[in-house]
């Protein structure tokens, strides 16, 4: 799970429920519940902290396997 800091408690509870969702049906209900400009922004934010955290993880993974063939 990635933790996004900042959030105030609806876009928590937004995130939480974006995090839960299974079908883009379910991901279409938040916008009839919450405001649509809010579950976008946090929809990014949770996108954005997911490609840090591949990328991150993908970069040591590398380094680490590239560095038994450093002189």
């Amino acid at each position: 799970m990635i933790h996004i800091e900042g959030l105030s408690a609806k876009q928590h509870i937004i995130a939480d429920a974006l995090w839960e969702c299974e079908t883009e049906r379910e991901v279409q209900m938040l916008f009839e519940v919450f405001p649509v400009r809010e579950v976008i922004l946090v929809k990014e934010m949770m996108i954005a902290a997911t490609m840090d955290t591949i990328v991150n993880d993908d970069v040591g993974e590398a380094r680490e396997y590239l560095s038994k063939f450093s002189l």
